[in-house]
């Protein structure tokens, strides 16, 4: 249950959006895309070094949490056409089961923002809020730590 402060803000927010003519449907449907956005957990152990992280995201939303390619584009900020190339160079690659159990997970929605790559987001995120080292990222990514180091360090700060 919310606050009552908490909402009262909330109520207050909608109560404005009506004001500016945004309709009840709108706001709803508004919310509920970004708590869907929210609930995808990426759980590290997706990332498997056979898969780019791209290709490792794309194979799990389809196939373990039953998303369409229009659906993981939305999602991930992609062309659908684009996300259906990813899943198929994936599935060339390897075409094994993701295993999904891990003790840490990433929001999916942590790669909407184009700005940088997937895997210098994922690195920064696991390093600067999930708090681990190097050594331990490219341990839970089986990669190389220096490759975690340089896609940490690639483009400066952002």
């Amino acid at each position: 249950m919310l606050e009552l402060e908490k909402e009262g803000e909330l109520a207050e927010a909608v109560k404005q959006l009506h004001r500016s003519g945004v309709s009840s449907k709108d706001i709803i449907h508004a919310v509920m895309k970004i708590l869907s956005e929210e609930s995808y957990a990426l759980p590290l152990s997706i990332f498997d070094q056979e898969l780019g992280a791209l290709e490792s995201i794309v194979v799990y939303l389809h196939e373990n949490c039953g998303l369409d390619y229009h659906q993981i584009g939305e999602l991930l900020n992609r062309d659908p056409i684009a996300v259906g190339n990813s899943y198929r160079a994936a599935r060339q690659k390897y075409q094994g089961k993701l295993s999904a159990e891990s003790e840490l997970s990433v929001p999916a929605s942590l790669f909407k923002d184009r700005k940088t790559s997937v895997q210098r987001k994922l690195v920064r995120y696991l390093h600067d809020v999930c708090k681990l080292n190097f050594s331990e990222i490219a341990r839970y990514l089986s990669r190389d730590p220096r490759t975690i180091w340089t896609a940490y360090h690639a483009g400066g700060s952002s």
